[in-house]
């Protein structure tokens, strides 16, 4: 990430959003049996790679295989942490 970019990603249940600013990079479809589960809505990252309104935890849920991937986003440094559930 460049100095002074804002970068989001916009979540739904079947698709995200990655932009910068205002500019779509990035929309990715999901497969019929993958689901996104979230707390916000949006998660904003900063120039320096931190998320700007703290962390949020996201879930990927695949109904097929009934797992899911918890991918945790840490507060202040922007930390990633990936959680297999079975």
């Amino acid at each position: 990430m460049t100095e002074g970019g804002q970068y989001r990603i916009l979540l739904n249940n079947d698709y995200y959003v990655v932009l910068d600013g205002t500019k779509t990079l990035k929309t990715v479809h999901m497969e019929e049996e993958n689901r996104i589960g979230y707390d916000n809505s949006e998660v904003r990252f900063g120039y320096n790679g931190a998320p700007i309104h703290g962390g949020t935890t996201i879930s990927l849920h695949n109904d097929n295989l009934e797992i899911y991937y918890e991918i945790t986003i840490v507060p202040a440094s922007g930390r990633i942490k990936l959680i297999k559930h079975n």
